[in-house]
């Protein structure tokens, strides 16, 4: 890394987008890269977007091969940047110059709640920030449930993370492990709606045709033993309690699920694990990997 960089990344990120395709202006360029109509405003009236080097008139064209950059300021200082004494550093899996991806462990909410404001997952991301030099609040772009573990994304600007929301739904491949009691023995998709529980808000349940959010999983099975089978699971929607709630409509049970599923010595909690997630924008591909935790391991070695 050289110094200049050192300097400017305590000042500002800088941000470059190649144009693939003519553009009759600015912000249909900016439209072409999937950037939102709301940061083309925000940076265009702070002159902070510049074409090959220039700032340019708004209804100037833009042609292929240009580069567009961004100059984001920090939202820090090195001496206001918020730390949390007792928490971690996640474990870096990826980064670029839009994102962080890290490794959260089973047992730890993703961010603070209205009956939680202990330590959680977003203070190992602020740590994690601190030391890296990312002057910037973290912008989750996924989330996990409590004792899910794997793969999270973090925005490292307001600019990354509404990249990121646009195209997350349609382009990004969300795969899971889960270890369950009940089999499957071929490739079955689930596209069932799913809505909250009457009686316990916590609990999510399959809703009635036309309520409910929409959800479309597919599971995949990768061994059976006995009552036993490791299955792999693909989301294309997020939402809560998705994969438990559609394996649970198949007859399946998360092992040490102790709201969908079934106990299972030694497990104590749904076994769960984000293991890869391949998305793009702005022209970057991640395809990101983490490892099975120690816990599943383990479980596996003792049932299969």
């Amino acid at each position: 890394m050289t110094g200049l960089w050192k300097f400017l990344r305590t000042q500002m990120q800088v941000l470059n987008f190649k144009v693939a395709r003519d553009a009759y202006n600015l912000n249909h360029a900016l439209m072409d890269l999937s950037i939102s109509h709301r940061n083309y405003r925000k940076y265009f009236y702070q002159d902070k977007i510049f074409v090959d080097g220039e700032i340019i008139h708004g209804k100037s064209p833009v042609f292929a091969g240009s580069t567009i950059t961004f100059h984001i300021d920090d939202e820090f200082d090195a001496s206001d940047q918020p730390y949390t004494p007792g928490a971690p550093e996640g474990e870096i899996l990826f980064e670029d110059d839009l994102i962080v991806a890290m490794n959260k462990p089973a047992g730890i909410l993703t961010h603070e709640t209205k009956n939680f404001d202990g330590i959680t997952f977003r203070d190992y991301a602020k740590n994690t920030f601190y030391k890296l030099g990312i002057r910037q609040q973290v912008r989750f772009i996924n989330r996990l449930d409590l004792d899910t573990s794997g793969i999270i994304l973090i925005a490292k600007s307001d600019l990354a993370q509404g990249l990121y929301s646009k195209i997350h739904k349609d382009t990004t491949v969300k795969e899971y492990i889960a270890i369950c009691k009940g089999n499957l023995h071929e490739k079955t998709p689930v596209d069932l709606p799913i809505g909250r529980h009457e009686e316990i808000g916590t609990r999510r349940i399959i809703a009635a045709e036309g309520e409910g959010q929409e959800a479309h999983s597919i599971f995949t099975p990768l061994y059976n033993k006995g009552p036993y089978s490791i299955i792999k699971a693909q989301i294309k929607t997020g939402r809560t309690h998705q994969i438990r709630v559609h394996l649970m409509s198949l007859g399946i049970q998360i092992l040490g699920d102790v709201m969908y599923g079934v106990g299972i010595d030694g497990m104590y909690r749904q076994a769960l694990h984000s293991f890869r997630l391949r998305t793009n924008a702005g022209g970057r591909e991640v395809d990101v990997f983490a490892e099975m935790p120690e816990d599943m391991k383990e479980l596996i070695r003792r049932i299969f």
